[in-house]
């Protein structure tokens, strides 16, 4: 059996991390490249969603960045209140709540968008979460997410517990990288249609908590922007891209 998600270990994780500054990793070139993936898989139904939110937001910082401009509804929901109160203090679009992602308390069917803005693979097993985003969902509602992905080179070998180079520096014990596979068959289990899964790169970041990773920074981004621009990458990039529909 799947273990469940240590939620009290997420929690004191985020709050110490969150109470001061934002839990923002990525830089601004690693969001616009998950935000254009997005943008491409939602295509003409991006006009059409008038109620959103973001599930797993932390400090908001993919929520402002693909809400804000959006004459939309849009939410973000995460556990830790620390990051939520970070999210409220520098956002006055959206609204913030804390609460369990996999048990939101919202109505059913309120919801035309569900984005998990790098949540999912903080769960060893993501089908509640995915459970309740099908049920918020209208009916033709659209869940978008990312995630790292398992089959990508560098994230293996720095996040893979059977990499040598394995660090669990800046990561909590519930995460896990994510394969297409895995995410196709939990989304099908989930009752999700029309289900679509694409590996990206050019997702860069900011910072590291490891300070080897910090100094190795500038090297994976360059691998990033170089990789993001093959068409390998569509197989072998660092982050899953997760578009699926509820009929």
């Amino acid at each position: 059996m799947t273990p469940g998600q240590n939620k009290s270990h997420e929690i004191t994780f985020f709050n110490t991390r969150t109470k001061e500054k934002d839990y923002d990793r990525l830089n601004a070139y690693g969001y616009r490249s998950i935000i254009r993936a997005f943008e491409n898989y939602l295509g003409k139904r991006s006009s059409q969603v008038k109620n959103a939110v973001d599930l797993g937001c932390g400090t908001g910082a993919f929520t402002r960045r693909f809400f804000n401009h959006r004459e939309i509804k849009s939410f973000g929901i995460d556990i830790v209140f620390q990051a939520v109160e970070r999210a409220k203090s520098q956002d006055s679009h959206n609204g913030y709540f804390v609460s369990d992602i996999s048990q939101v308390g919202l109505k059913e069917e309120c919801m035309d968008l569900v984005i998990f803005s790098g949540a999912l693979h903080h769960f060893p097993d993501p089908t509640d979460c995915l459970k309740e985003a099908y049920r918020i969902l209208k009916k033709g509602g659209v869940l978008l997410s990312y995630d790292p992905h398992l089959y990508n080179p560098v994230m293996w070998l720095y996040r893979h517990p059977h990499s040598i180079f394995y660090s669990k520096k800046g990561i909590t014990d519930n995460e896990r990288l994510v394969s297409k596979e895995q995410m196709n068959e939990v989304l099908q289990t989930c009752k999700f249609s029309g289900i679509k899964i694409q590996a990206i790169s050019g997702v860069t970041f900011s910072t590291m908590e490891s300070p080897a990773a910090r100094f190795l920074l500038p090297i994976y981004n360059l691998w990033e922007y170089g990789l993001g621009l093959l068409p390998i990458a569509k197989t072998i990039g660092s982050f899953l891209i997760c578009y699926a529909e509820k009929k």
